[in-house]
């Protein structure tokens, strides 16, 4: 797979929610390093387009986001150029449950899709270190695109 790297677009809010997870997941993990996708995240973090939640486009995956996206996922027994879809929600780590479809945004998949914007495909590392790629087919629900700037 060759590298794509889109700049994510995150909200003000969103940018601070998403660094004070990562501090404490820092904290956690006294000293230990972060994986693969959270230390990714955090240097998209970094290079990200910031927007005020009332400019952020509607197409665009925003915390507690409810997302289609297809994957590829090179396990042992699947092909790897088969690709996949999933619905998930984009969450603190405290209210995830992947069983649900509530996946956190310190996950492999929830860091790799926080920030897209609809069409935008990357390379990430799956939960198994495995870079998968990723794109965001639609944005199904975005707090910011319904009035509601307090989730």
């Amino acid at each position: 797979m060759h590298e794509v790297t889109p700049v994510i677009t995150v909200t003000t809010a969103d940018r601070e929610r998403v660094r004070e997870l990562l501090l404490r997941e820092h904290a956690r993990r006294s000293g230990a390093a972060l994986h693969n996708a959270a230390r990714m995240l955090e240097q998209a973090l970094e290079e990200a387009l910031i927007v005020t939640p009332t400019e952020v486009s509607r197409r665009t995956a925003t915390l507690n986001s409810r997302v289609m996206f297809s994957y590829s996922q090179p396990y042992p027994g699947r092909p790897a150029d088969k690709m996949y879809v999933s619905t998930v929600t984009l969450v603190q780590p405290q209210d995830a449950d992947p069983m649900l479809g509530r996946e956190s945004v310190l996950s492999p998949i929830g860091s790799a899709l926080f920030g897209l914007s609809e069409g935008d495909s990357l390379d990430w590392p799956n939960a198994s270190g495995e870079t998968a790629r990723y794109t965001l087919l639609r944005v199904i629900s975005q707090p910011e695109a319904d009035g509601r700037f307090d989730l």
